[in-house]
């Protein structure tokens, strides 16, 4: 049950991801390599979006 693991992100696993996605890495290939569940992923992503 991965609800709410996005809150567990550090401002750094943040920046990372937004870094990764901006150099278009996907959703799935960025939760790899930061450890984290894609949903995790796409929850930071979609947030980043909605501001």
């Amino acid at each position: 049950h991965l609800y709410g693991e996005e809150d567990k992100l550090s401002d750094e696993e943040r920046k990372r991801i937004k870094g990764l996605a901006e150099g278009g890495f996907s959703g799935r290939e960025i939760a790899r390599r930061v450890r984290r569940s894609p949903q995790g992923v796409a929850n930071v992503l979609s947030k980043d979006v909605e501001k």
